[in-house]
């Protein structure tokens, strides 16, 4: 089987289309099947009034006791539902492990620029085998408890760590006396993105494991080697970061209430301006499965009450989240919650105007010291200009920590967790059919569909669907009362990709319906793009493969109501072939009255999901199948045999 089949294209049409004569000829169904009926429009109006609706609500109680319990358990939701969902113990509860590289630590003089410092190289174990480089720098003067701070970075691909701004920003703390620890990032520097993609951890949730939980514990294992220094102050911590920097620290400090204060710098928006605006929604790590329906990100900035926070946002921002969208989106609301359950802490919003764009140059760095003064140290010991340290910046094969032989990566994890589904799943261990189907219904978050009228377009239909979504379905073959059987052709690229598979069908006396679907043929968009929909239509809780199921099942209700008579369902490509098969489950389930598929041809939807993991397939390639849970329910014996 090839790995991947064509283009795919992303709505859902069914277009119908009824030739005469006892078989269309070659050009026929070639024209037939190519015709264009939709809008493309059209596909981005209904994702946005999917999507919109759905986005979680910041709304909490007016009684600050009401309020406290009620963060707390949103806390407690984000963690078990989305960071940790499907978690074993040992994951969760990994205790950090560091190893400090003590003959690679870098002296620094002090000079006319300030105390001095040292920079202490090391790797620290968040994750059972997955290690991360880290520098720490140290005043060379230490006495009682100290602030410390975490310092995370974007998309820094090539220098990671070594970024001048990262080293300015790091220099300037230890110089102040602080302990500033910073971090590499996945796909950064030393953790190169070929083995740290940040879509890869799709690679997790189609085996039932939230990949954002390795992002989650990186964070959370810094904290821990700050916090196990003899001089870390647990009450005054902090933790900053620029872009995906940002992103990790609202991430980190709304669930994790060790971080006394927190700075964001051009990290995030909420999601409704993300919909309008596709150059803000980021990657899968900041959509993760489930996450804006539960606490989108005007929620997880309300976590951070009652502790302190500064945003940072930039005017002319040439990467995302520019200053006048985020405002109102994630500080104008949060502000009187602040006024009424915390006016004690600060809430402030900083933007930058010079240079403006997408940074964390000198004018932010010292919005962000004035703001760690504030929170933690006396008006004597403050310094709220930059410490000028230009000459101290060091090239990155200086900084460099390396990586242990055989460091995990996101793919080396998950193929180990494939072979576990499998040890786990023999026939003789097998689940129910019941118990297969209820588990079926919500891996897809199925939304049972309908067709609620049928328009003449030309020489074929328009469906519309109950659900929102649009459709056409076009029929070529014999007339209806010489048909053997109906074929609903089901594949990547959609209608127009079915030629071939048409003709062979008619050729055997078939009719065949053949029709788009959800990311093939017409039913697609350039923007947003097949897999940032498939990400957002995830983050609200809704399954893009389980909405391309409820459309086939759709259709094949129709063709049987038109027809008089079940269909044949045929999956081909790589989606296919797994859409077909997960229909089948389901209308198998359905009253017999109301059951619509007689039978389906194609091959086994394990094969083709586990394939995804051992080959490591990007997850913007096919998007759709990386359905949070799905590899181990298609693996169950019950699953093919209904």
């Amino acid at each position: 089987m090839r790995l991947f089949v064509g283009r795919v294209l992303f709505f859902v049409p069914a277009l119908v289309l009824a030739l005469a004569g006892t078989t269309a000829v070659a050009d026929d169904v070639s024209q037939v099947l190519s015709r264009k009926l939709l809008d493309e429009d059209v596909v981005k109006r209904t994702v946005e009034e999917l999507v919109v609706p759905r986005i979680s609500k910041l709304a909490f109680s007016d009684s600050k006791s009401e309020f406290v319990a009620e963060a707390e358990a949103l806390r407690g939701r984000v963690l078990d539902e989305v960071i940790f969902r499907g978690w074993p113990d040992a994951w969760r509860k990994h205790e950090t492990r560091a190893r400090w590289l003590e003959d690679q630590t870098i002296e620094r003089g002090a000079g006319e620029s300030g105390a001095g410092y040292r920079i202490r190289k090391l790797r620290y174990e968040p994750f059972p085998g997955l290690w991360i480089p880290a520098l720490l720098y140290e005043p060379t003067e230490l006495s009682g408890s100290v602030p410390v701070v975490l310092n995370v970075h974007g998309h820094e691909r090539k220098l990671g760590m070594a970024a001048p701004y990262k080293q300015a920003r790091c220099i300037n703390l230890a110089k102040r006396g602080f302990l500033a620890l910073s971090l590499e990032w996945y796909a950064t520097g030393e953790l190169p993105r070929s083995d740290y993609e940040h879509n890869q951890i799709c690679l997790f949730d189609v085996c039932g494991r939230s990949g954002i939980g390795l992002f989650y514990v990186a964070l959370r294992g810094g904290l821990d080697v700050l916090l196990a220094h003899p001089n870390a102050d647990p009450n005054r911590t902090a933790v900053t970061g620029l872009s995906g920097g940002g992103w990790q620290t609202i991430l980190h400090a709304s669930l994790d209430e060790r971080v006394r204060a927190c700075a964001p710098n051009a990290g995030y928006i909420g999601l409704r301006p993300r919909v309008e605006n596709t150059s803000d929604l980021g990657d899968l790590e900041q959509n993760p499965t489930d996450l804006s329906a539960i606490a989108d990100y005007p929620l997880l900035t309300a976590l951070i009450i009652p502790r302190s926070a500064l945003l940072i946002y930039n005017e002319r921002d040439n990467c995302c989240f520019a200053s006048h969208r985020a405002r109102p989106s994630v500080y104008d609301p949060v502000r009187p919650l602040y006024a009424r359950h915390a006016p004690w802490a600060e809430f402030s919003y900083y933007e930058n105007v010079f240079p403006g764009t997408h940074n964390y140059e000198r004018d932010n760095r010292q919005a962000f010291y004035r703001f760690l003064n504030r929170q933690f140290l006396l008006p004597r010991e403050r310094i709220d200009e930059e410490i000028d340290s230009a000459a101290e910046i060091l090239p990155q094969e200086k900084l460099s920590v390396g990586l242990p032989p055989g460091n995990e990566t996101f793919a080396s994890i998950a193929r180990r967790l494939v072979r576990r589904i499998e040890k786990l799943r023999p026939p003789n261990s097998a689940m129910s059919r019941e118990e297969m189907l209820e588990e079926l219904r919500e891996v897809l978050r199925l939304r049972p569909a309908k067709v609620q009228s049928a328009k003449a377009a030309g020489r074929g239909f328009v469906l519309s669907l109950d659900t929102g979504w649009t459709l056409p379905v076009v029929e070529v073959g014999p007339r209806a009362r010489d048909a053997g059987e109906t074929v609903i052709l089901v594949g990547d690229g959609g209608k127009a990709a079915q030629v071939e598979w048409a003709k062979k069908e008619i050729a055997r006396g078939a009719r065949v319906v053949a029709m788009d679907f959800l990311f093939h043929g017409e039913c697609r968009a350039q923007r947003p793009t097949r897999w940032q929909t498939a990400m957002m239509l995830a983050t609200i809780g809704l399954r893009a493969v389980g909405e391309q199921v409820a459309q086939v099942l759709a259709v094949a209700d129709w063709a049987k109501a038109r027809h008089g008579s079940k269909v044949t369902l045929r999956g081909t490509g790589r989606v296919g072939p797994v859409v077909v098969r997960l229909a089948q489950a389901i209308d198998a389930s359905r009253d017999a009255k109301i059951s619509s598929v007689a039978k389906v041809e194609s091959v086994p939807a394990a094969p083709v999901l586990r394939q995804l993991v051992t080959r490591n397939v990007d997850y913007w390639r096919i998007p759709e199948l990386y359905a949070f849970g799905l590899l181990p329910l298609v693996h169950e014996p019950t699953f093919e045999n209904p």
